[in-house]
């Protein structure tokens, strides 16, 4: 099997390439342990102040890469909007009501994000 894999530009004449050099896969920037310490800061907060900060900062669920992450914040969003202050049974009904309990992973997720920030209590 050949090592080059021919690119064809249009227009031009086929140019061989090597093949880990064929084709890139860009992919958006982002930061995992940034999305689980936001989702975190706003599930341990019990006056709604992070996501109040969220909101006025014009955060959406899009902003978050993993899908889990955007289902999750979608929720919390929508508690903090119907000025709901949320815990994570409630967050966890409201997961549910949107039917994305299996995408986020359930309460394990909320507890898992929920260690993730450290706090003078767990210090």
């Amino acid at each position: 099997m050949s090592n080059e894999l021919e690119k064809v530009n249009f227009g031009d004449t086929p140019e061989k390439k090597p093949l880990n050099q064929a084709y890139s896969i860009q992919m958006p920037p982002h930061n995992i342990e940034a999305e689980q310490g936001i989702l975190g800061c706003g599930l341990i907060c019990t006056d709604g102040s992070v996501m109040e900060k969220c909101s006025a900062a014009g955060m959406t669920p899009e902003y978050f890469y993993k899908t889990s992450h955007q289902s999750l914040f979608a929720a919390m969003l929508a508690l903090h909007r119907r000025g709901d202050l949320h815990d994570d049974i409630i967050l966890l009904d409201e997961i549910r009501a949107q039917k994305t309990e299996d995408e986020v992973g359930g309460i394990a997720a909320i507890y898992s994000l929920q260690s993730k920030v450290e706090t003078t209590l767990s210090s």
